[in-house]
């Protein structure tokens, strides 16, 4: 994935501007598979961080923080799916079984140019406060405004893996 990314973008985003974003099952599932088991034996410093012995966001599912060079961002945001009121809560984990591999080459900042980051977050208005007096009822009323819009803005730089443990 890294080398098609690299080659469509005509070597623009680089492997070391990839993440791979995976839920905790899948982590945890990547974590005891032989792949990943090897390559930790074959690390000097894998180990140490899956341990706990040095510092690492990953050693909870079994995984470095990196792999292959690229890092591995595990998301644990939660998402119910059933219905306000109802008998039984179904919960789950919003990337399930899949994974998504992303780039984000440069600054947090974008200076407007065409950066190749596959998501992008176009904030117009941010946080913007309002108040509107109305002297008949004698009261304030007040309000904070945001406009944003978040754009898949290089479908090209990245790639959503539907089934991560086949």
């Amino acid at each position: 994935m890294a080398q098609r990314v690299q080659k469509a973008t005509l070597g623009v985003v680089r492997p070391r501007d990839l993440a791979f974003v995976v839920s905790p099952t899948s982590a945890d599932l990547m974590g005891r598979s032989a792949e990943v088991h090897a390559y930790l034996a074959n690390s000097p410093f894998a180990l140490a961080q899956v341990r706990g012995d040095a510092p690492n966001q990953n050693g909870l599912w079994g995984l470095p923080d990196a792999l292959y060079g690229i890092p591995i961002i595990v998301d644990d945001t939660v998402r119910v799916s059933s219905r306000k009121g109802a008998a039984t809560l179904v919960s789950g984990y919003i990337l399930g079984n899949q994974g998504i591999m992303v780039a984000r080459p440069g600054q947090l900042v974008s200076d407007g140019s065409s950066a190749f980051s596959t998501c992008v977050l176009f904030m117009f208005e941010e946080m913007t406060v309002e108040s509107k007096d109305d002297s008949d009822n004698r009261r304030t009323m007040g309000r904070v405004v945001e406009d944003y819009a978040a754009v898949l803005a290089s479908d090209i730089s990245g790639y959503l893996i539907s089934d991560v443990t086949s």
